[in-house]
């Protein structure tokens, strides 16, 4: 497997290629980042002890400072790390909270939020990898930053009903290529991070982008993160469409009906979420509504509060609860104090 940089005017004004799969910024374009934006300083982190839903939000608005100034500031290193660890710390702490936020917490600006989330799930599943200290660390960091180089982009796209304008896809072609050098401007030189960010994207027949690179190619780590990727964007909502149920992501996922992805990893995130996974909004075959709260003693039959009596739980392997199906639940971000009980 080799990689070259793609051969056009709009790539060689942004990027260089430093050797076998490095690749840092052009002087044009690193000047062009190191003049700023407009865009807000890093906020605080917030306190360790905000419930899930809460902490959430204030992440993603601290990480889209960081992203708005990553080449600019000069603890953009230090902030990164800080922010691993954080997530890692909040994953252990309340880990259907996790996954009840990226279900239920509406976003301000896709991209950090997207990020955050796929952080908490990387997080989740290097748990149940049981990966070592330095693995957790790299596969939380590769999905805050992966798409670092067209975080504006996405934040853009997230908002607009049309198709990718042609600067903005040429932009998403090369993001991988472009997150990888901003993170060589700030020393993080960990190959096994930069190969799964630069690969992240492709996919196991061949078809992805950036090197089209296919099967166990692929790293395994770059494979894992393509896989959070797809699930976390099923799991946002977009101007143009409502977020897809869980279970019906999962099940596009195991099924492989747009494209392959390694089974082992699909395995493990249908065990981490469930089938009804925390922050899920249920029909009962009663015709009550309830919100899931916990995985129960199967997949299929979690625990939950009703809509309309939410101080009462239920077990839905009960007879009288059964779930019939999903529902879709909005949450504005001026609700969510409602449900911070059930994740504290």
């Amino acid at each position: 497997m080799s990689a070259s940089l793609p051969d056009n005017l709009f790539t060689h004004h942004r990027l260089v290629e430093d050797g076998e799969f490095i690749f840092r910024l052009s002087d044009q374009y690193r000047a062009t980042l190191l003049a700023g934006n407009d865009a807000p300083l890093p906020a605080a982190l917030p306190d360790e002890k905000l419930p899930p839903l809460q902490a959430t939000l204030s992440l993603a608005h601290h990480l889209m400072g960081v992203f708005g100034h990553f080449v600019r500031l000069d603890d953009s290193d230090a902030l990164l790390k800080t922010l691993i660890m954080r997530i890692a710390k909040l994953v252990k702490r309340s880990p259907d909270g996790c996954i009840a936020s990226i279900l239920l917490s509406p976003y301000e600006f896709y991209a950090p939020h997207h990020a955050i989330n796929c952080a908490m799930l990387a997080a989740l599943t290097a748990n149940n990898l049981q990966l070592s200290a330095d693995e957790h660390n790299i596969l939380i960091g590769a999905a805050l930053t992966m798409n670092l180089g067209s975080a504006d982009i996405q934040n853009q796209m997230a908002h607009q009903d049309s198709p990718p304008s042609t600067l903005q896809r040429q932009i998403l072609d090369i993001h991988p290529l472009l997150s990888s050098a901003m993170l060589r401007e700030i020393s993080i030189e960990d190959q096994e991070w930069h190969s799964a960010i630069m690969m992240h994207h492709e996919r196991r027949d061949g078809k992805g982008y950036t090197f089209g690179v296919k099967g166990d190619e692929i790293p395994p780590f770059a494979q894992l993160l393509h896989l959070l990727d797809v699930v976390t964007a099923k799991l946002m909502p977009r101007s143009y469409r409502s977020r897809v149920p869980p279970k019906q992501a999962l099940a596009s996922l195991y099924s492989g009906e747009n494209e392959e992805f390694n089974p082992d990893f699909v395995a493990q995130l249908v065990k981490i979420l469930g089938i009804y996974p925390p922050g899920s909004c249920v029909a009962l075959q009663n015709g009550e509504r309830a919100l899931v709260i916990k995985n129960g003693k199967t997949a299929a039959t979690p625990l939950a509060v009703l809509i309309k009596n939410p101080d009462r739980s239920i077990d839905t392997s009960e007879a009288g609860y059964h779930i019939d199906h999903s529902v879709n639940l909005h949450v504005e971000a001026r609700h969510l104090h409602l449900f911070h009980q059930y994740w504290s």
